[in-house]
């Protein structure tokens, strides 16, 4: 059964838009104050101050200062986060000679990172499942912190995946998944909330708010790796097109050597741009 934190609802509700602005002002800029969340939210100061007031009760914010912003001497609170009351993120970048698995706080702070190079991606029930166990060792060797902490985990998938739908057309594409999303399977396996996203979509993302969105809105981000792909980034949001499946760069046809890509098709330009490509050569 997966679990629902304060910070991070399943639902699309009022409740759950202001928390997540809330979370992500946090974390952009470690603190907030009731007006920021309502500019940001267009919610009124009143509705705002309710999820305040509520996160306050759970003890997962406190006050952190009082600011004097009127001539009249009243004063607005400015809030932060009591990190051991927040949840904590898992992510997983599978590669294709790569296992990596890490866990960071509230605020991005890497609290354990796993590197398994011992690990092979193949397209099969045994490498699915292999990935479940580690991802679950890894959980229950966690010093001081709880899986409750643990919000969700999102695994970085490669080749063609649909984020909103939780499917991937490329990597563990089974039978069962066919009416069955993978991110179903795996959060009943987990007992998590689990998300998918493309890995160059992932990096592209994780490369924007490492830093660069204070200078930038708009971003490509090209990954060689095994493969070619790119990252989009565009006002200030990670593009995923009609499908999901936008930046698909490696994938266009540009070479007329009849190299079978393995997406099926011949001439791609990841048949002469990619680790594949410099395998074959050498």
């Amino acid at each position: 059964m997966t679990k629902e934190h304060l910070f991070c609802p399943s639902e699309r509700s009022v409740g759950g838009t202001v928390r997540s602005s809330i979370m992500q002002h946090i974390m952009q800029n470690g603190s907030f104050m009731v007006p920021e969340i309502a500019s940001a939210t267009g919610f009124s100061l009143t509705t705002v101050a309710k999820y305040v007031s509520e996160m306050l009760a759970a003890g997962q914010i406190v006050e952190t200062d009082r600011i004097c912003l009127h001539a009249k001497g009243r004063r607005t609170v400015r809030y932060g986060v009591r990190p051991e009351a927040c949840p904590c993120f898992m992510g997983v970048d599978m590669r294709a000679f790569e296992l990596n698995i890490g866990l960071v706080d509230f605020v991005g702070q890497p609290v354990r990172i796993e590197r398994h190079t011992d690990f092979r991606l193949e397209n099969t029930r045994d490498t699915l499942d292999e990935v479940c166990r580690r991802i679950q060792r890894f959980v229950a060797t966690l010093d001081g912190i709880a899986p409750e902490r643990i919000a969700g985990i999102n695994i970085n998938v490669p080749g063609r995946v649909n984020s909103r739908t939780g499917t991937s057309a490329t990597t563990f594409n089974f039978e069962e998944t066919v009416d069955t999303p993978l991110t179903d399977i795996l959060s009943e396996r987990l007992g998590m909330r689990v998300f998918i996203e493309n890995d160059t979509k992932a990096m592209a993302y994780g490369a924007y708010m490492s830093g660069l969105n204070r200078q930038y809105d708009n971003l490509l981000y090209i990954n060689i790796g095994w493969g070619l792909g790119l990252g989009i980034v565009i006002d200030g949001k990670l593009c995923h097109g009609k499908d999901g499946y936008s930046g698909e760069f490696g994938h266009i046809h540009m070479y007329n050597n009849n190299i079978l890509c393995h997406c099926g098709k011949t001439g791609c330009i990841e048949t002469e741009v990619s680790g594949r490509a410099i395998q074959r050569k050498l």
